[in-house]
């Protein structure tokens, strides 16, 4: 007699924690072949293919037109898959999935973090179906919390919660009011290809962006308007978009700078230089800084003790505030220094973006909105900021329309 035969249950509840452990497996792996035979009858014959077509597999047909493909990277982590249209919730959490490198997870605390990405589009006591895999460093979790391996802890649990949530509040904002597609050559496309089994590093540049096959749509002869000095309404072909400036040009300059390695920014020589007295802690950051700075047009020379001279600044930066914006970039390098674990130049370029941006509150003129609403269209990634947040929404004519019952 087998040990653990009195520890069965009836045939079929052993039947159904076979299928679920058949099936967490399949979704770990839907490049390779799986089928499932009980008492000479096949229940599952899943022929391999993309993490999607598995999806369909495990979910059914039905789902061939109700999941929103979910995409964010980052360098700390990945978090890929997809969720169920709010029509797909159910009143049970049986169709729902978490895998952390490649390893099924249970995690009540990583499913509140979806729920509160759906608040306000399902109803009451409804819960959403989702399949949604991370990959992280594995430096940065602990698998051995629990017999099962079911359960594991991370270095930052509150990292993790914040990016499945916008991982997925994305997705649905681009689903329901964009029509973005969720993939860029720059993203892994989750439809067909399947996540690294090891740990990797990825772009930020990647980050909770969604890239566009097209520019923004903006009729060139229609005059703009500016909202509270903050907002850009814009019309379309098919609607109008409603833009903030201020995370628009974020996006502008983040690429700009990005690309500076490879073209670095024209330097305009300051005709009184200014010196710059720093504290100890602050010196050595800024002098790990230099050459970064010299590539997106800054010419900052050690001068002496804790001292520098700032020679030159940025091209299109204006003059005359040379000192507090070295100063303040400094203030929000160190402030990111507790946050995600990007690369020392990523820092830099978001702190800069950041710093430069025309601010929310600032009145533009025509030109100046054209201006910024043309270079947002020549971005890689125009609609969101490299943090995630989204430079414009779009409003479809058909979606005004029916605001009005049209």
């Amino acid at each position: 007699m087998p040990a653990r035969r009195n520890f069965l249950k009836s045939n079929g509840a052993e039947l159904k924690h076979i299928i679920e452990e058949f099936t967490r497996v399949a979704l770990s792996f839907p490049e390779i072949f799986f089928s499932l035979t009980s008492n000479g009858q096949d229940v599952y014959h899943w022929e391999g293919g993309s993490f999607k077509q598995r999806a369909i597999q495990v979910l059914g047909n039905n789902y061939q037109t109700k999941l929103v493909t979910v995409g964010e990277q980052t360098d700390y982590l990945t978090v890929s898959g997809f969720v169920g249209k709010p029509e797909t919730a159910r009143k049970t959490r049986s169709d729902q999935y978490f895998f952390v490198n490649r390893r099924f997870i249970k995690s009540a605390y990583l499913h509140h973090a979806v729920a509160n990405a759906f608040e306000g589009l399902l109803p009451k006591d409804s819960y959403p179906s989702y399949i949604l895999y991370i990959d992280v460093d594995p430096s940065q979790i602990d698998i051995n919390v629990h017999p099962t391996k079911q359960e594991i802890k991370f270095e930052d649990d509150k990292i993790i919660y914040a990016f499945v949530q916008a991982a997925v509040k994305h997705a649905l904002w681009k689903s329901f009011f964009t029509n973005i597609p969720s993939t860029s050559n720059e993203t892994s496309e989750i439809s067909d290809t399947a996540p690294s089994t090891e740990s990797y590093i990825v772009k930020p540049s990647s980050m909770g962006l969604y890239k566009e096959t097209e520019s923004l749509s903006v009729l060139e002869d229609a005059l703009l308007l500016q909202l509270h000095n903050t907002y850009i309404i814009a019309p379309t072909q098919s609607g109008c978009i409603i833009l903030h400036q201020q995370l628009a040009h974020e996006r502008v300059l983040y690429e700009k700078y990005q690309k500076a390695s490879s073209h670095p920014h024209a330097t305009q020589k300051s005709l009184f230089p200014v010196v710059l007295e720093l504290s100890p802690s602050d010196a050595i950051l800024l002098d790990e800084m230099l050459e970064d700075l010299s590539i997106i047009g800054y010419e900052i020379e050690s001068f002496g003790s804790n001292s520098f001279i700032i020679q030159g600044i940025p091209a299109d930066v204006l003059s005359g505030n040379e000192k507090n914006a070295i100063e303040l970039l400094l203030e929000q390098f160190k402030h990111f220094t507790g946050e995600v674990k990007y690369s020392k130049r990523e820092k830099l370029i978001r702190c800069m973006s950041r710093q430069m941006a025309i601010k929310a509150g600032q009145s533009l003129s025509q030109k100046e909105m054209h201006t910024i609403i043309q270079s947002l269209s020549e971005c890689d990634i125009p609609n969101v900021t490299a943090s995630g947040a989204p430079t414009y929404i779009e409003f479809k004519e058909s979606y005004l329309d029916g605001l009005f019952s049209r």
